[in-house]
């Protein structure tokens, strides 16, 4: 009797794109499809200005979302599954790769939009999506530490952060591309 391979696939959200999101909800359907469990990481609350027009500390949101990330997976055990992916997005790839790199997972990863400080954690294994007008993360950077790092790069032509643009039609051709390449990562 063949054991079926156990594969595991863990959503990192954003701030402000959760699992209910477009990338995330038929992300989550394509992994569930293939046969993987699906795990989806909620940060809660995350640090909140202290003044009306004051800018969070960005570590300090950082450093929050990986610690309560860290609490929602401390009871995962990952040497039970052969295959983990990690499917990521904004502030997500900072905490996933954080993740991985901490505890040594060797995860695959899917990076939607990953932000600039994704790449001072970031390994090489993985694919990523970048829109080419997203204000959070350079072109030419992305460009380069996904060269760097041997990643294969998917560029939205005019995706903002969401990897949209001001057509909605348009929009759901680009969601349907990234999902077809998310399946086949998968």
């Amino acid at each position: 009797m063949l054991l079926q391979k156990r594969k595991l696939a863990i959503f990192f959200p954003g701030t402000g794109y959760h699992t209910d999101k477009p990338l995330f909800y038929y992300s989550r359907k394509i992994a569930a499809a293939k046969g993987y469990e699906v795990l989806c990481i909620i940060y809660g609350e995350l640090p909140e200005p202290k003044e009306k027009n004051e800018v969070p500390v960005w570590d300090e949101v950082v450093n929050t979302a990986i610690i309560r990330a860290k609490e929602q997976l401390k009871k995962v055990k990952f040497q039970d599954f052969d295959r983990v992916v990690f499917v990521s997005k904004s502030i997500g790839t900072v905490v996933a790769a954080s993740v991985d790199r901490e505890w040594k997972l060797c995860a695959d990863h899917i990076f939607y939009t990953p932000v600039s400080e994704s790449f001072q954690v970031m390994g090489d294994k993985g694919i990523v999506f970048h829109g080419t007008a997203d204000p959070l993360a350079y072109t030419a950077e992305v460009i380069e530490e996904c060269k760097k790092r041997s990643l294969p790069l998917q560029l939205i032509d005019k995706g903002n952060h969401s990897l949209e643009t001001e057509n909605p039609v348009k929009d759901i051709i680009i969601l349907k591309n990234v999902m077809e390449i998310t399946e086949d990562y998968l």
